[in-house]
């Protein structure tokens, strides 16, 4: 039962989709996934976003008790204090692989992971609670998440490249996307909780809106750098559901796909550059 419980406040549904977004900046600066350093900065990335999913669920049980209950009974089953405990192990064992890193002169990768340990952590927690900053509660995901966890894996390699940031940034676009649909879903047990996401900041039909564009504009861009037409396939398949998403006016409908959807996208996109 503990394991189930970690399990669910680590999200490991969405976990499994995870991998991709922490290869692919290795797998684009041509070295191996099956090194050391490799292997550190995945379990570094892995790390990171259990520790982000952790500290979320402590800190939102409350509003998880009313919405999300399986979540807040979760909490409840581990306890707040053996959660706590998790989180400084995890925070340990993250500050010294940063700190590896920074010894072997990976200075960059060490600068992004302390960043986005900043970010998980700032995200939920107060005082800062990012997640309630209207306009700005976005930007941990699309930073954090997404943008430098592809340049950290890559910069632990290869110097800065201006078509790896646009690749970045392109991934960073079409992920967020995808996880608006998701902050919409939430729309209105946020607002009863007093959480101001982007969302409210920009309204429930614009933050649609905005999820077809970024969604559209990061797959093109990653379509233009990669030329697969395997990942095109399946960037048409997510789109075509996120479109519906807006049309239809309805995030709750489709935003409980959002672990597929990222599986859809990221495998085939990784496979292509594996294969080429």
């Amino acid at each position: 039962m503990k394991l189930k419980d970690f399990l669910t406040i680590s999200r490991a549904n969405i976990q499994v989709s995870t991998i991709p977004t922490a290869l692919f900046g290795i797998v684009l600066s041509k070295n191996s996934i099956f090194s050391l350093m490799s292997a550190l900065y995945i379990l570094l990335y892995l790390l990171i976003i259990t520790f982000a999913c952790n500290i979320n669920c402590l800190y939102d049980y409350g509003v998880d008790l009313k919405y999300k209950k399986s979540m807040a009974y979760a909490v409840k089953n581990l306890g707040k204090h053996t959660i706590k405990k998790i989180l400084f192990v995890e925070a340990a064992v993250i500050l010294a692989v940063m700190l590896y890193f920074f010894i072997s002169a990976k200075f960059l990768t060490s600068v992004f992971a302390l960043l986005g340990l900043f970010l998980s952590y700032a995200y939920s927690a107060t005082p800062l609670r990012l997640k309630s900053k209207g306009f700005f509660s976005f930007a941990p995901t699309f930073f954090g998440l997404y943008f430098i966890s592809i340049l950290g894996g890559y910069y632990l390699y290869s110097p800065p490249d201006f078509k790896i940031t646009i690749f970045a940034f392109s991934y960073a676009m079409l992920n967020q996307g995808i996880t608006f649909v998701n902050t919409c879903e939430d729309f209105e047990e946020d607002k009863e909780a007093g959480i101001t996401t982007f969302a409210h900041f920009f309204g429930f039909k614009k933050t649609l809106l905005v999820s077809v564009l970024m969604t559209l504009t990061g797959g093109a861009g990653l379509f233009i750098y990669s030329k697969s037409f395997f990942f095109l396939l399946s960037f048409a398949i997510v789109f075509y559901e996120i479109l519906n998403s807006f049309i239809e006016n309805n995030a709750k409908k489709y935003a409980v796909k959002m672990p597929l959807w990222f599986f859809i996208i990221r495998y085939p996109l990784l496979l292509s550059f594996l294969i080429t």
